[in-house]
């Protein structure tokens, strides 16, 4: 679940954060709804005996696949909302927009 200040539970423990890549500020609820799509129709898919467990280990299996070719390392939900993971440490800066 979201927070606010653009990160989860998860990212907080890992000191990592999520921001738009244009505005560089905090992600959103929208943007991490759209960000999250891919993960959500996996599950979505998961819920369908056989082939379903097939379909959605071939969606996770593609994003996997996106991820480590991309040179960035974004996942397709950030590329579908223009967002990306930072380190939250102090003193990091957020990295230059693509392009």
């Amino acid at each position: 679940m979201p927070c606010s200040d653009g990160r989860s539970a998860g990212k907080k423990v890992l000191e990592l954060r999520v921001i738009g890549i244009e505005s560089g500020q905090a992600c959103g609820f929208r943007k991490s709804v759209v960000r999250n799509i891919p993960v959500a129709c996996a599950c979505g898919l998961y819920l369908i005996p056989i082939f379903g467990w097939l379909l959605a280990l071939a969606v996770c299996g593609f994003e996997f696949l996106l991820m480590l070719g991309n040179s960035s390392g974004w996942r397709l939900g950030d590329d579908f909302a223009g967002t990306i993971v930072i380190e939250n440490r102090v003193g990091s800066a957020a990295p230059a927009s693509p392009g």
